[in-house]
Parts: structure tokens; sequence; C-alpha cells
């Protein structure tokens, strides 16, 4: 019997063989029927895409045919034009730079100036004042000297002698 166990075995394996290979031939075919049901639906969508979208391609090109070169034309202006802006603009900004240079050296000798007329003026007046101070001040005390040497005159005119002092003045004492 030990054979006949071996046969069963080897029996049962083929059987169990056969039958995942038929499933696996019937899940084949299932992803095959779905890949052909896919396929068609997507060959669908292609057709209706490509014929909402070649219209459009067609009338782009006619418009690309008709205004191409207006566009290229018009690219070729703008590019022109940003071109010249930016060399008006260095050009606008190299004279900002020299007027403004200009103006701080300006700006600068106009300080000098003003610094030197006002020195100037400051040493005259120092001149002036010492100029005018000091006679000022000798004819002050001149104006001084003569109103105290007037006063003591007036002063002692006014004022009587003592009698007693006459005496000894006198030499009658």
């Amino acid at each position: 019997m030990p054979n006949l166990e071996n046969q069963t075995i080897l029996l049962a394996i083929l059987v169990v063989t056969a039958l995942a290979v038929l499933l696996q031939a019937f899940i084949l075919m299932g992803i095959l029927f779905a890949v052909r049901r896919l396929s068609s639906s997507l060959k669908q969508e292609i057709e209706d895409l490509r014929s909402s979208v070649m219209p459009i391609c067609d009338r782009v090109g006619d418009f690309l045919d008709h205004s191409g070169p207006k566009l290229e034309a018009a690219i070729e202006d703008a590019a022109a034009l940003t071109h010249n802006l930016r060399q008006v603009t260095v050009l606008a900004e190299i004279t900002t730079q020299d007027i403004l240079q200009r103006v701080y050296r300006q700006s600068t000798r106009v300080d000098a100036m003003l610094s030197n007329v006002l020195d100037g003026l400051d040493r005259a007046s120092v001149v002036v004042a010492q100029a005018v101070v000091k006679p000022a001040r000798q004819i002050s005390g001149l104006l001084a000297f003569a109103d105290a040497a007037i006063d003591s005159l007036r002063s002692s005119r006014a004022t009587p002698r003592h009698p007693s002092s006459r005496h000894d003045e006198d030499g009658l004492a």
C-alpha cells in the first residue's frame, strides 16, 4: 500500500496544480476582458478628445499662419522697446549721478565761500570793535576825568572855608 499512497499523493498534487492553473487562466481571462473594455473605452475617449482638439489646433494653425508675422513683429518691437528703455534708464542714471556730483561740489564751494565770508566778517567785527571801543574808552575816560575835575572845582568853590582854617592860612592864629 505504500505504493498506492504515493500515487494518491501525486494525484492530489496533480489535481491541485490543475485547479491552480485553471484558476490562473480564469483570472488572466478576466484581466484580458477588463483590458479590452478599458482599451475600447480609451479609444472612444481619445477619439472624442481628437474630435474636439483638432478643430482648435486647425484654428490655431490658421491663426498663426495669418497672424504669425504680426506676432513676430510685435515681439521684436517689444524686445526693441525693452532694449531702448534699458539704455534710456542707464543714461538717466548716469546723468542723475553726474548732476548729484556737481550739486555736491557746488554746495561744498558755496559752503566754503560762506564760511570764509563769515570768518572775514567776524575778524572785521573784532577789528572794528577794537578800533571803536579803545578810543571810546579813552574818550570816556577823558570825559570822566573832565567831569570829575569840573565837579571837584565846583565843589571847592561852593564850600565855604571855616574861620579857623582861614586864620591858619592867613597866619593870624
